[in-house]
């Protein structure tokens, strides 16, 4: 089982593009320095690690946040989740909704992977 955790700006700095480099499938709009950028373009950089039993990160996203009146969002996600796909589930949008504080979240991906069959699928 693995638990979605919103990590600090933080600790993100310290540990997000090294994690990012150990999937085959990262991009550099999920990097850190593309969250920092948008956020100097009005976005809030959100960014979102599934770690399992071990500690170890299986998937990541960064997801560049808008915020609306009446507990609205948009969270846009560019070139990601990277790396295991099959553990971005409910649960992964649970923690977004949870993290954020939002009554209301619309969230869109848009993946640079390769299409496998098994990622259309879910």
């Amino acid at each position: 089982m693995v638990t979605w955790k919103l990590l600090t700006d933080e600790t993100a700095r310290e540990v997000w593009d090294e994690a990012l480099l150990r999937f085959d499938d990262y991009t550099p709009f999920q990097s850190y320095a593309w969250g920092e950028y948008r956020r100097a373009l009005g976005w809030e950089p959100c960014r979102w690690a599934a770690f399992d039993e071990r500690g170890e990160i299986v998937a990541m996203t960064l997801g560049l946040l808008r915020r609306y009146p009446l507990g609205f969002g948009l969270i846009w996600t560019e070139g990601g989740p990277v790396g295991d796909l099959s553990v971005c589930d409910d649960s992964l949008q649970q923690t977004m909704r949870q993290t954020t504080g939002l009554k209301r979240l619309y969230c869109r991906f848009r993946c640079d992977r390769g299409r496998q069959i098994e990622d259309v699928l879910r």
